[in-house]
């Protein structure tokens, strides 16, 4: 009897400890189940205004790129050389000897960059990544070096005169003509977009704040 009694208390023991060890085995598989699909932390937008101690926010990364401004306009020059003709007419006709032709020649800095202020900046502190989205480039100057400016009288008339101002408002009409030409040519622009993001790469990555960090562009 005392025999029968002690295998049934056995065969309960071991009977309640397999169980046991059974459900810490599914409780860990569980548990590393959710460990595993577990969702890293969101990537976070910070906007300006909502910097947050211990993380990168945006505002700290406009700091550290904002002297870079100057640097991420590209310049070129070029040069104009054109005649504007002047005449007096009668009747939608033209009154003999009175065309006025005057030949310009003058040379232009046209600076085309980028306005800062307008980058969308998005900081992923879990990944240590900054994604900068710039905006479009945009002719930021268009001017005249006044010292390369040379003005001839091809031919003159007394009937017509051409006055100082008048020649100014046609050099700034060639101006917006040569705008249009370097609107039409995506070049000048793709060039500017790469060098502006070498620039800003370069200034990140040697900031303390940053370093380490990857810099992507959209």
């Amino acid at each position: 009897m005392k025999k029968e009694y002690l295998q049934k208390t056995i065969f309960a023991l071991t009977v309640t400890g397999a169980l046991t060890l059974l459900v810490l085995f599914i409780s860990g598989i569980v548990h590393a189940v959710r460990w595993i699909t577990a969702e890293p932390p969101q990537t976070k937008h910070i906007s300006a205004g909502q910097a947050e101690q211990g993380i990168i926010s945006e505002k700290t990364v406009m700091e550290i790129l904002r002297p870079a401004g100057d640097l991420v306009t590209v310049k070129d020059a070029y040069s104009v050389q054109e005649s504007y003709e002047k005449h007096r007419e009668v009747f939608g006709f033209q009154v003999p000897l009175s065309s006025d032709e005057t030949f310009l020649a003058f040379t232009c800095e046209i600076g085309i960059g980028f306005d800062l202020t307008k980058m969308d900046i998005t900081v992923d502190s879990y990944r240590e990544c900054i994604t900068l989205d710039l905006p479009e480039p945009e002719i930021v100057y268009n001017e005249i070096d006044m010292d390369s400016v040379y003005v001839k009288n091809v031919h003159d008339s007394w009937l017509v005169s051409t006055e100082d101002q008048e020649l100014m408002d046609v050099m700034g009409e060639f101006q917006n003509r040569k705008e249009q030409e370097y609107l039409a040519d995506g070049s000048v622009f793709r060039n500017a977009k790469l060098q502006a993001q070498g620039i800003l790469s370069e200034y990140l990555a040697k900031s303390k704040a940053t370093v380490g960090y990857d810099v992507r562009f959209v």
